[in-house]
Parts: C-alpha cells; structure tokens; sequence
C-alpha cells in the first residue's frame, strides 16, 4: 500500500516538474523499457516464488541453491543482448516517434537489467516467506530515494529534463538492487550455503517458458495503450494518459499488495493438498480487495476532473472521462479476485497465458480501432474492456481445473461441497 501510494506521489512530483510534454517523453521509454524486460526475466522471478518456496517446505536446498544461480546468470546474459540490440535500434525510432527520446531513453535501458535482477532477489526472499523484506528495496527504499535525489536535483538543476529524472532513476534502481542483495544474503538459510547446487535447468526453463509469456502479455495488456498513443499521438497526450493510468492503479492497489502475499501461500497450500484452506484463502483475499477497491474507485469516477486539476496540475484536467473509464476497468479488476495468480501457483500457468494472451490481442484490435479515433479515451475504453475478457476466461478455466473460484460471491454462488478437487 505505501508503494502504491509513493509511486502516485512519484508520479504527481514528475508530471508537475516536467509538464504533460516532458512527461509523456519520460513514461514512454519507461513503457518501453518494461516490455524489453520481460524476455531478460524469461518469465523466471514468478517460477522462484513457486520454486523457492515448495523446496524451503521439503528442505531441498540445493535445488534452491542452484536455481537462484541458473535463474541470475540466465537473466544478465539475455539483458546484456537486449541492451545491445535496442541500442541499434533505438536512434533510428526516436526520429520517427515524438514521445521517444533517445537520451531519455538510453539512460533508461539500463534499468532492464538492474529491474531484472531486483525481481529476482525479491521473489527469492517471497519464495523464503520473507514477505515484507521482499518488497522493501523496491517497493520503499527505490521511490524515497528518487524522490531525495530529484529534490536534490530541483535545488541544482532548473528546469529538470527527461533524460535527467531517468538517470535519477537509474541511480535510485542501483541504491535499491544493492540493499536486495544484502537483505538476500542474510535471509539465505545456512543450509543453502553449504548444499552443493542441484539444476534442473530444462524444467525450469520449460515451467519458466509460460511465466515469460504471461508475463509479457500481462506487460503488453498494461503497456500497448501507452506505446500505441506514442505512435498515433503526441507526447503530451501520453503524459496526460500516463497520469490517468497512475490515478486508476490506486484502484487496484490491493489486489496487487495482496497477490505479493498470496503467491508463496497458495504454493505452499497447493503442494500440501489442502485445498479446502486454498479456498477459504483465496476467497477472503476478494472480499478484502473489493472492500478496499470500491470507494477508491467511485471517488475517482465522481471527482476525478477537480482531482487532476488539483493534484497533478490545469492541463492533465482533460485526462478525466479516460481516468473514470480505467477506474471501471480496475475495479473490475478486483472484482475477479487474484484469478491469475492462483493459476500460476497450481501449476496451471499455461492457461494463464492462453487468457491473458486473448485480452492481449482484444486490447491490441481495440487500440488500432478506437485510439485514432477517441485519443485518450479510446485507448481506455480498449483497456478496460481487454479486462474483462481475459479476467472472464481465467475464472472458468479456473474452476474447470482445480474447482476453486477466486471471487468474492463464491458461497453464494455455487455448492462448495460440489467442489472438485484435483
């Protein structure tokens, strides 16, 4: 929750520092720079939670040993060529796409692999049950130390530019990977030390493989609005949407805080066969996301254009109607309950990706359909709607597979003792 709430403030800071234009140039390599990370994860973060954590509950500790070597030397060798190839390719983009710098967005490349590697670590120490620790680096420590060093900057450097808060970024991913690391190490069991590695590197990069797709495709759901406004629109238009998107992620703040804690628990549930603790879990998790989520959204919907105006400045105003519409589409959102996560931690991330991947294309249609037409709005309305169909297709193949329905109505909706377990 305190993440979702610095990055807000993160994001009120830099739209206000940089105006829509300015910006729209800064969120767009950002939204670029996260769907290059996802073939240097290979999907392989979300496998370490599953992983970790079932072999800490049978004390295999060399697999846990030799997968955390696999997983770190696999993402630094694939970072490394994406770095390399974006760096030939990205001059040429930048002269054809207004949002794109190539300043901005070469100081922003070297987020892939310090993101990477940063994911790696937190979902080990997840895997290990360290929930809180996990997030710490990343979730607190990255956005405080941004915003010191851009208040720093502010007192030395007027007006800031683009490239300058990515670099400030940079600076902050380093200071937040290099406390990961030693917050790792100390968690680490001493038996994890002394366990000669065990690897299993074509099983995992077979269960990876589904992780880095749905993973991709989940990016591609949360990032083709804003790439494909870059293409169609100008910057500031971006800038403005971006500041819509970041208003509608309040929204979904707590599924997304407590998909972090349910991850390692639904592994753990799933591998000891308790699956009717797996459903009493997963339903209390919705109630308490829908709780949280609805008055988040409704006052949004209702007051978002005095909102825009007031905490983000006059001229994001105009990015209401999309913030209402995105609103709608989180809390739609939450209303389905953590359906993709428990897919992942039963061994069912196959079909994720099957599902994800239909919103995917649904979303990529509706974008080339409605964006040139309706702006801002339109990549909304794209948004929203690529929501509900995959959210809709993983509930059903949900239960078709496992019986356990992630919504919050499950008592009232169907007979629990017609349940059937797999």
């Amino acid at each position: 929750m305190a993440s979702r709430f610095l990055r807000v403030f993160t994001a009120i800071v830099l739209a206000r520092i940089l105006g829509a234009e300015g910006y729209g140039i800064y969120a767009y390599a950002g939204s670029i720079v996260m769907l290059l990370s996802v073939p240097s994860e290979l999907g392989l973060p979300r496998l370490v939670v599953r992983e970790v954590a079932a072999n800490r509950a049978l004390a295999r500790w060399g697999y846990v040993r030799g997968l955390l070597q696999r997983a770190m030397q696999a993402i630094v060798l694939f970072s490394v060529g994406i770095i390399a190839l974006a760096a030939l390719v990205g001059p040429m983009l930048s002269q054809r796409i207004e949002a794109l710098d190539w300043t901005t967005f070469a100081w922003a490349l070297l987020l892939v692999p310090l993101g990477s590697l940063s994911a790696l670590r937190g979902s080990a120490l997840r895997g290990l049950h360290h929930i809180v620790t996990g997030q710490l680096p990343g979730a607190l420590l990255r956005p405080i130390v941004f915003l010191l060093l851009i208040s720093i900057a502010l007192w030395a450097i007027r007006p800031l530019e683009p490239y300058q808060a990515m670099m400030l970024s940079v600076i902050s991913a380093t200071a937040a990977f290099a406390v990961g690391s030693w917050l790792l190490w100390r968690a680490l069991p001493s038996e994890v030390y002394r366990a000669i590695p065990v690897y299993e590197t074509r099983r995992w990069m077979a269960s990876a493989l589904p992780f880095g797709l749905l993973a991709g495709i989940t990016l591609i759901n949360s990032q083709t609005d804003i790439i494909m406004l870059g293409l169609f629109s100008s910057a500031s238009d971006v800038g403005i949407y971006r500041v819509a998107t970041q208003g509608a992620m309040l929204v979904s703040f707590a599924l997304m805080t407590i998909n972090t804690v349910l991850s390692p628990n639904i592994a753990s549930l799933h591998a000891s066969g308790d699956w009717d603790g797996l459903q009493r879990l997963i339903t209390t998790s919705a109630r308490a996301t829908i709780i949280i989520s609805v008055p988040v959204a409704l006052t949004l919907i209702i007051f978002g254009r005095p909102i825009l105006a007031t905490v983000f400045g006059s001229e994001y105003s105009t990015g209401a109607l999309a913030l209402a519409v995105l609103c709608t589409g989180q809390l739609i959102n939450a209303g389905f309950g953590s359906v993709g996560n428990i897919l992942n931690m039963t061994g069912h991330e196959r079909d994720s990706v099957v599902g994800v991947g239909i919103g995917a294309a649904s979303n990529v249609i509706l974008n080339l359909m409605l964006i040139p037409r309706w702006g801002i709005e339109g990549a909304a309305i794209a948004s929203a709607v690529s929501i509900l169909v995959w959210n809709s297709w993983l509930t059903i193949v949900l239960y078709r597979r496992t019986g356990l329905l992630s919504i919050a109505i499950y008592p009232f909706l169907i007979n629990k003792n017609s349940r059937v377990k797999h």
